[in-house]
């Protein structure tokens, strides 16, 4: 019998609402290091026999939330470039991890290959375990647990997807895109009859499949977007109409997925809104601090509470337009005036230099351009690789161009010019460096930041940075 304390973690709405939080478990040390050396040896025969899904992004390795919603919006783009629009479907599943039936999961894994031996030790796992919560510096009485799979360990979230690894199975129509218990379904088309008949059929198998797995869809927040050009949108005389379990859906113009918000054109003017007043709020607590906090300190607290903001998922919202770029390096801008204590008016790029930074454009042109590199050299999710591909496959005759190059997308609107698999062929570069041709994108990145720092007397920051890029990233990737 395993005994684990639960810490409930508030998620977000009311308080009084218990809903509203998220059960973590404390388990002892000894058992993480057992179940590490578990998760090791049954992960490496899930990858190596290829049976995890791969619509699946969530705890899998060279998988992230990042690489999941590139992924997504980029085949948003893809079906918008072709005249189509995306209906998209986003479930809400109620407390997936503490619902989950040991009997099924069981079950599904000696589907998966587990033997008998391995079986009864998951059992073992699984059976007999006991929770006591702690809140408020209290201890519960000791209370079992009958279903579910402990959070926050290192081999319940493994099991997790497996639990859910054959939801696609039921789908006839749409393409599932999972993060764990995250689920969205798309279906593309330029025609709202066909959109209703066919975004209204897999839900409906959605819920049979939900039915059977004993699991519960949260119907108030399950909610679909429309997604494409405002033009193609416009052509559409009426909505299409989506319910499931004879409930119908919500449509929105925006929602959250993954901590990124998605609106239906795909202008990322939501998310950039939503994370320029956290930063702005980061940054006041940064102002109100300079006055009794060392520098180092200050440092410190801007690359805990502001820079996150800048970074995460920047490789997916960074085809953002002009003005939201330059909303977001006024943020930066004036962050560096707060650190170094200077006017107003003070010269930026002097301050970046000083403070070592590098402007927010650069930063995701660097992540987006290390990010390609990842995909192409098996480093990243197989489903990036595939957007890209080879010059060579594309032509039967033998030309000594052709080898180590890509064939670049011929993109009808700046909805696939801009995507991951197009936008990168010719990265935002300044000056005479426009339509840079590199050996591989992060070396481009590299040597226009190398162009930087050398304009700025920074000659073996900016060598330095070219020859390890040279050294490092050695596949050829010319459009």
């Amino acid at each position: 019998m395993e005994i684990q304390k639960s810490n409930p973690l508030f998620k977000h709405g009311e308080c009084a609402d218990l809903n509203n939080y998220r059960p973590i478990s404390i388990i002892p040390v000894v058992a993480k290091v057992f179940e590490r050396i578990v998760y090791n040896q049954f992960y490496e025969y899930l990858t190596e026999n290829n049976l995890i899904s791969c619509n699946q992004s969530g705890f899998r390795s060279l998988h992230s939330t990042a690489t999941a919603l590139l992924e997504a919006t980029d085949n948003w783009a893809f079906n918008i470039d072709k005249g189509n629009v995306n209906a998209v479907i986003f479930l809400d599943l109620k407390k997936a991890f503490d619902t989950v039936d040991h009997s099924i999961l069981l079950s599904k894994l000696k589907a998966y290959g587990v033997g008998s031996n391995s079986s009864n030790w998951f059992k073992s796992y699984l059976d007999n375990r006991t929770q006591k919560c702690f809140v408020n510096g209290s201890l519960s009485n000791t209370q079992p647990l009958t279903c579910g799979i402990p959070q926050l360990t290192i081999l319940g979230p493994l099991l997790f997807i497996l639990y859910i690894n054959d939801l696609s199975n039921c789908l006839n129509n749409s393409h599932p895109r999972m993060y764990a218990d995250d689920t969205h379904l798309t279906f593309a088309s330029n025609n709202v009859v066909h959109l209703e008949e066919y975004m209204n059929d897999d839900p409906t198998k959605i819920t049979e499949w939900l039915a059977a797995n004993k699991l519960t869809l949260n119907k108030s927040k399950t909610e679909f977007m429309l997604i494409g050009s405002r033009q193609r949108l416009n052509t559409f005389n009426r909505l299409p109409s989506f319910t499931i379990d004879g409930n119908s859906m919500k449509k929105v113009e925006f929602t959250k997925s993954l901590g990124v918000y998605i609106d239906q054109n795909l202008t990322w003017n939501a998310h950039i809104e939503h994370i320029s007043k956290k930063i702005a709020s980061c940054i006041g607590i940064l102002k109100r601090s300079r006055s009794f906090v060392p520098f180092e300190t200050l440092l410190c607290i801007y690359n805990a509470l502001v820079q996150p903001h800048f970074d995460y998922c920047s490789v997916v919202w960074g085809n953002c337009n002009k003005p939201l770029s330059i909303k977001l390096q006024k943020l930066q801008n004036r962050a560096a005036r707060i650190l170094t204590s200077s006017s107003y008016d003070a010269n930026a790029d002097d301050l970046f230099v000083r403070l070592g930074w590098q402007k927010l454009s650069l930063q995701r042109e660097l992540k987006t351009a290390t990010m390609v590199y990842k995909s192409l050299n098996g480093l990243a999710p197989e489903y990036l690789k595939s957007m890209f591909t080879d010059r060579s496959s594309t032509t039967t005759y033998s030309l000594r161009n052709c080898k180590g190059k890509l064939a670049l997308p011929l993109p009808r609107t700046n909805f696939l010019k801009n995507s991951f698999r197009c936008g990168t062929a010719y990265l935002p570069i300044c000056g005479k460096h426009r339509r840079l041709l590199v050996l591989n994108p992060a070396v481009g990145v590299s040597f226009l930041i190398m162009i930087k720092l050398i304009t700025r007397h920074s000659w073996k920051a900016g060598t330095l940075l070219l020859f390890l890029a040279l050294f490092l990233l050695d596949s050829l990737v010319v459009y």
